[in-house]
This record gives C-alpha cells, sequence and structure tokens, in this order.
C-alpha cells in the first residue's frame, strides 16, 4: 500500500478545499493518507477526522515567527517527519509547502515522488521573489498538476523548462449531503450567493460598485450574500461595509463569514457569483454547476469552458459597467429561464468534473 503525504494547511481556502478531498478519497481508495498541517489550521479538520485520515501538526514558535525563521524551522521539524515516515509519494499545492516538498524529494533519508500543484495564475504571484525561490525548486516535481489549463499556460510562460511536467487536472466537487430544500425566487427576489474571501483578488468592491450603478427597481429584484473569511480579510470586509452604508446597499448584499456548510447554502440560491480578478480553478463555481445553478462571473481561469449563454452571464471584472449589465440582464430573466440555465449548468459540470474521470487521473500519476 502506497504512503502518501499531503503537505498543507487546513484554512477554508479552495486549494485546502481540494487537498482535504483529494486525501480523502485517496484513503477510500485503498491508500495509506496522513495529512501534515500548521497547529492553528483546522476548518477542514472533521472531514479528515471523519475519513480516518492521521493529522501531523506543526505547531508555530511564537520566538520563531518573530524573528521570521519560520521557513527554517518548518524546514527542520519536517525533516525528522519524512526520515521517519518513508513515504512514497508527497502532495502539496501551495508556494511554500511546494518548496519544502520539492527540497526534500531527492535527499538520501527522505526520497520520495514529489507532486506539486499550481492554484494561481497572476502575475504579481510568479514575479514576487518568494515564489521566484520556491519555484526553483521545482525540478525535483516529478508532476506538476494544475487545476485548469490557464494557471498552467501562465506557468509555463514563465517557466518553459518545466513544461514537460506539467498537466491539468481540474477540482473534484465531492458535495456533502444536501439537506436543504430550493424555492426559486424566494421572497421574490433574485437570490446570488458568493462564496469568496475578503480579498481585493476577490474584487468586491467591485461588484459593490457595480451595484451602486443599478436603479432603485433593479436593486430591489436581488437578494446577494457574500460568505467569506472575515479574520482573513478584516480590512476589505471593513471596507465594504462602509461602502454598502454610504451607498445604500443593505438591502441589497449582506456579507457572512465563512461556512463549513456552503454546499447548502449554494443549494438555496439562484444563482452562484464570482467577481474576482484572477482564479486558479474556482471551487465555488464548480459545486454551483453540479448543483444545477445558473453562474454569474468574470472572465478568469478556464472561464469559456465553464460560463456560455445557456449556462450564465460573463463580465469584466475591472469594469463595473460591466458587472452592472450581466445583473440587469439577470434581473430580467423568467423562472422558466433559470431552471433552464441550472439544467445547462449541471450538464456541463458532469462532463467536465466527473468524480470517476478525476480520480482515475490522480491514481495514474500516483
Amino acid at each position: 500500500m502506497k504512503k502518501l503525504l499531503f503537505l498543507g494547511g487546513l484554512t477554508s481556502g479552495g486549494a485546502e478545499h481540494q487537498m482535504v478531498v483529494m486525501a480523502t478519497l485517496l484513503k477510500r481508495e485503498g491508500y495509506d493518507v496522513t495529512y501534515l498541517c500548521p497547529g492553528d489550521s483546522d476548518f477542514f479538520q472533521t472531514d479528515l477526522e471523519e475519513a480516518k485520515v492521521p493529522i501531523i501538526r506543526i505547531c508555530e514558535n511564537k520566538v520563531v515567527s518573530l524573528l521570521k525563521l519560520n521557513i527554517l524551522r518548518t524546514t527542520i521539524l519536517l525533516y525528522r517527519i519524512l526520515r521517519e515516515g518513508k513515504y512514497d509519494t508527497i502532495i502539496s499545492f501551495i508556494g511554500l509547502w511546494n518548496f519544502e516538498n520539492c527540497f526534500f524529494a531527492n535527499k538520501k533519508h527522505t526520497k520520495h515522488k514529489a507532486i506539486t500543484g499550481i492554484r494561481n495564475n497572476r502575475d504579481s504571484v510568479f514575479l514576487s521573489r518568494r515564489e521566484k525561490f520556491f519555484t526553483r525548486f521545482e525540478k525535483n516535481a516529478d508532476t506538476i498538476v494544475s487545476n485548469s489549463d490557464n494557471a498552467r499556460r501562465v506557468f509555463a510562460n514563465y517557466y518553459p523548462e518545466y513544461v514537460d511536467k506539467l498537466t491539468t487536472i481540474y477540482n473534484i466537487v465531492n458535495l456533502p449531503e444536501i439537506l436543504t430544500d430550493y424555492s426559486i425566487k424566494k421572497d421574490g427576489k433574485v437570490h446570488i450567493i458568493v462564496p469568496a474571501s475578503f480579498r481585493e483578488v476577490k474584487n468586491p468592491m467591485g461588484l459593490l460598485k457595480a451595484l451602486a450603478l443599478l436603479h432603485d427597481e433593479e436593486k430591489s429584484c436581488f437578494q446577494i450574500d457574500w460568505y467569506g473569511n472575515i479574520k482573513g480579510g478584516q480590512n476589505c470586509y471593513n471596507q465594504m461595509v462602509t461602502f454598502i452604508k454610504e451607498n445604500g446597499l443593505d438591502e441589497v448584499i449582506r456579507l457572512f463569514d465563512a461556512t463549513s456548510d456552503i454546499a447548502n447554502r449554494i443549494n438555496e440560491a439562484d444563482l452562484v457569483g464570482l467577481f474576482s480578478s484572477s482564479e486558479g480553478l474556482p471551487n465555488s463555481i464548480c459545486e454551483g454547476m453540479m448543483l444545477g445553478k445558473p453562474i454569474v462571473m468574470t472572465k478568469v481561469s478556464d472561464y469559456d469552458k465553464l460560463v456560455d449563454s445557456t449556462n450564465g452571464f460573463l463580465c469584466d471584472w475591472d469594469n463595473a459597467q460591466s458587472i452592472k449589465e450581466a445583473f440587469v440582464m439577470i434581473s430580467k430573466l423568467s423562472n422558466d429561464q433559470l431552471l433552464e440555465m441550472g439544467r445547462c449548468s449541471k450538464r456541463k459540470s458532469e462532463s467536465l468534473f466527473s468524480k470517476e474521470t478525476i480520480l482515475e487521473q490522480w491514481k495514474h500519476i500516483l
């Protein structure tokens, strides 16, 4: 039985979510799976515990953190864990953990197959000193998995020497049991859910500026609920709250903390929205499509594969007028049109995110 170790956090982010999904599914497929994460990271802990995936925690040392020696301390602790664990394959999706994965890949006492992930396509990320340093070690990776064709193309543009290691595997959409009922246009409003963190890259101010452009009659058509990690984006959240109050949008959009039950919240909505300036592959959009929801999103990631006129609306993240026009079109949809667009989303998702297909792709790499 192959021993697998996942390196990453357990916060509410999309990359962490996908790592947990893969860890639990591969555990059920018979692999010996362990998950290593920072000590203060626990959003998806229950999912791993229910799947009986052991968790190893590296606890933060406050003095070390203050002196900015986290990477050094993590590397020392990780060496001991890898040496004792004798893992066949290590899987990681994010910068620091990709670095650690690749750094140890060819060491005598920790040698393993290294699978790393690309979960970003922003130029600013690839150009940062930190990421440039980390990415130098990708030469030790056996496979670099991107969750979108767009992110793979951007990465290959910056690092053409790694092109032969690159492959695209979409995220598995592993929905929990759905316990909520869906009522179309409840209370006479189109309910749109935006499951996204409170960060600038998610473009919350772009959405709010677009909503402010709507006429009062158009505003009254919508109820928008944004779910994100408030603690992880407090400044952005505060800015949103101020703008909402100053522009009289209290009855149009509500802000909520992140929830582990987001699939049931999506099921209650009429549409799923995403207004980011950049994305890898947005889990919320994939989940919305699997749940048969129309989509409104900006032209990020593999938008051309996810959304067309049959199942949703596209807009430009840096153009409030473009976002506003999408909302105007949504406000004119009949109930039958909404339901048909949802059915089209469902059909698309089944061809793109089949659990069986994606699981076989991962097992092939392993």
